[in-house]
Formats: structure tokens, C-alpha cells, sequence
């Protein structure tokens, strides 16, 4: 038993410390958030009213109004989007 202090004796007095020292440690992870967007409604197209036997000019109608209708609910839907980014 002796010998077994005595061979552990050198090592407190080459600076070894008696309970090592933890040092903080900055680790980047990425942490999910939640969105807060607003709920877009889907709007009522105007194509999907249209019947069957309507005219050309009923079709080409809706579908000019379509075309608006979508521009402006992809900008609402890019500006969702963005928010949460």
C-alpha cells in the first residue's frame, strides 16, 4: 500500500490538479421556431364557377380574372413565406 502513495506523490507535484476544471463550451445547433404567419384562405377561382356550356367569352373572362386573382395570392403566399424565414 505504501508504494502505491508514493508512486501517485510525483504527479501532484508536477502541477496536476486535483479535480480537473471544466471550461464552458460555445456550440452553435440550430433550434426550431414555430411560424406565426397568418392563415391565407384560398380564394374562390373563378374558373371552377365557370359551367361547362358557357361561352368563350365567359372562359376568357374568368380566366383573365383568374390570372389576377393568383398573382395576388402568390405575393400573400411569398410574404408568409418570408416572414417565417
Amino acid at each position: 500500500m505504501a508504494s502505491d502513495q508514493t508512486e501517485f506523490q510525483p504527479l501532484l507535484l508536477y502541477g496536476w490538479p486535483l479535480r480537473l476544471v471544466e471550461k464552458p463550451i460555445e456550440v452553435k445547433v440550430p433550434v426550431p421556431v414555430p411560424c406565426k404567419a397568418p392563415d391565407i384562405p384560398e380564394p374562390d377561382w373563378p374558373l371552377a364557377k365557370v359551367s361547362d356550356t358557357a361561352s368563350d367569352f365567359v372562359w376568357f373572362q374568368a380566366t383573365l380574372a383568374e390570372l389576377a386573382l393568383r398573382a395576388g395570392y402568390e405575393i400573400r403566399l411569398k410574404a408568409a413565406v418570408a416572414a417565417c424565414q
